[in-house]
């Protein structure tokens, strides 16, 4: 039987052009996904929700993809690269245009969980046709930088046509946007594809439906304990109760049901591989540093007060680090591919080198000069360390447990982005916490600091026409709402340290690994130079 030609035979000989087409329909096909991902004020506004209801919207669309990633791999090999992806596409301009439509935060979490089915069917036949285009061995690396590098790329793409939308006009107006760009996407799938493409349907028998549902409902209930969680106390409220004790009843079914069937939903014999356990665990630690980053998103739109267009330009510059830092690794890894772990303790050590830097400079007076480098490192340290990370989890699995090392490294984000969600929060009202009360010793009238000060605020506001009492009661409001802006500051602080600690903690155990496997070959060459 001749291997499946999916394109066009003009286009498959430019091939630099086919990657630039394949790439740009990839970043429009996860584009819906990260949408508002850093951009929440336009929804909040919008919806008149609350942003935990904002922030759940989003995570559900991961829990989609990840849900139908197993689903998605049995598909493909059942329909036409072409009409798939061209009936995909038209259902994602549908679900465009009702999200532009709808005006109810529940039915919009509905319409982003159907979104996320749809995103990883894309995604996922996007992915096998780059890695059918590329050689087994360099291909894989180099599959593997285009496809992450445009799932995190598209999430500030995205979030830069967002901002230059809402700015100008309602945010619901960038489904305009992104529905003309989907129908680009299929003008170019009818342009490059052919209609048959040579591949022997493979039957859709046993596939593992009632699996799929209890994935989706134990990812769901999951999520909400982890966003609504910090909000009503954890377990001393019944909601929060009962959605962690239906997660942990999915959990259980799920491991018996996949322990039984011939053909699981996911094979559980992946977590036997010591290797892929180490790297998931990594790659839970890497996701969660890169989620501090937030943290400077959030101090010049709360604090120093940027506009979205400058907050999107600073984005930029994140984004060109990863990109540039993605293809330099790609190229590195291919010539060096045992090198692997020294690419990773390079990575984590620019982890390490921005934290700690952002530890150093972190304030109220940061201009956009002060943070284009670190936040540049920031990417950088990303584009080093996401392909290596993924590469060494997923290399020792056997070949028949086919994409379920992919699945479990994508929920490995899931869970990283809810522990950053629920974990900074919790550290954040821990530490904001310990700072007032620390701050509460000198906010009185006898701290001579504090009443100098608040005398000067005091003789201000009288000379602009106030009355003494209210001049003294604004005084005194703006040293308060300044004492808070320090007490969030330096728990930020606190957290980039903290982070900045963990990273070093696992270069030296990068480093003492590497280390082992060096004495341990080098014995066993000694052993075999001795027989």
């Amino acid at each position: 039987m001749n291997n499946p030609e999916y394109f066009q035979r003009w286009v498959v000989r430019q091939r630099p052009l086919l990657y630039l087409i394949l790439v740009a329909m990839l970043l429009v096909g996860l584009s819906p996904f990260g949408l508002y991902a850093l951009n929440q004020a336009y929804v909040l506004g919008a919806f008149g929700a609350q942003p935990e209801d904002v922030t759940f919207s989003m995570q559900i669309t991961y829990v989609g993809i990840i849900a139908f990633l197993p689903i998605q791999f049995r598909l493909l090999r059942y329909f036409e690269a072409r009409s798939y992806l061209i009936t995909i596409m038209l259902l994602a301009i549908v679900m465009s245009f009702l999200s532009m439509q709808v005006r109810d935060i529940y039915v919009f979490m509905v319409l982003r969980l159907l979104t996320g089915f749809l995103t990883a069917a894309f995604g996922g036949r996007m992915l096998t046709l780059i890695f059918g285009l590329l050689k087994p061995g360099p291909g894989q690396i180099i599959g593997s930088s285009m496809f992450y590098g445009s799932a995190l790329g598209g999430i500030t793409v995205a979030g830069l046509a967002t901002a230059a939308v809402a700015d100008r006009m309602a945010w619901q107006h960038i489904y305009l946007f992104l529905i003309f760009a989907q129908a680009i996407c299929i003008l170019l799938i009818l342009l490059i594809f052919r209609s048959k493409s040579d591949v022997k349907p493979y039957p859709l028998y046993q596939v593992d439906w009632i699996s799929f549902l209890l994935a989706t409902g134990i990812l769901l209930l999951t999520v909400y304990v982890f966003l609504y969680g910090p909000r009503y106390y954890w377990f001393s409220d019944v909601r929060v109760c009962s959605a962690a004790f239906g997660a942990l009843v999915g959990v259980t079914l799920f491991a018996i049901r996949q322990s039984r069937r011939r053909r699981p939903y996911l094979h559980l014999h992946i977590f036997k591989s010591k290797q892929f356990i180490i790297g998931i665990i990594l790659l839970t630690l890497f996701y969660g540093m890169k989620d501090t980053i937030t943290l400077i998103y959030g101090l010049t739109g709360g604090v120093l007060r940027w506009n979205s267009n400058d907050i999107m330009q600073l984005a930029a510059v994140n984004l060109t680090g990863l990109v540039t830092s993605m293809a330099c690794t790609a190229w590195l890894m291919i010539r060096l591919d045992k090198k692997r772990p020294l690419v990773m303790i390079a990575g984590f050590g620019v982890m390490l080198a921005y934290h700690w830097w952002m530890y150093q400079i972190f304030s109220t007076d940061l201009s956009f000069s002060d943070l284009a480098l670190p936040v540049f490192m920031q990417g950088v340290a990303c584009g080093m360390l996401f392909v290596p990370l993924v590469g060494f989890s997923v290399a020792a699995l056997p070949s028949y447990t086919g994409f379920a090392g992919i699945t479990v490294a994508a929920a490995a984000r899931l869970a990283a982005g809810l522990n950053s969600s629920a974990g900074l929060y919790t550290l954040q009202l821990f530490y904001n916490q310990s700072n007032k009360e620390n701050f509460l010793a000198f906010l009185s009238d006898t701290n001579f600091l504090f009443a100098e000060r608040s005398g000067a605020y005091t003789r201000l506001f009288a000379s602009q026409g106030f009355a003494a009492e209210q001049a003294a009661s604004a005084g005194k409001s703006i040293l308060f709402r300044n004492t808070l802006v320090q007490s969030q500051l330096l728990t930020n602080m606190a957290i980039f340290k903290i982070v900045a600690i963990i990273s070093s903690i696992i270069m030296a155990g990068l480093v003492l690994m590497v280390i082992v496997k060096s004495l341990k070959a080098k014995k066993s060459l000694s052993a075999v130079g001795s027989e």
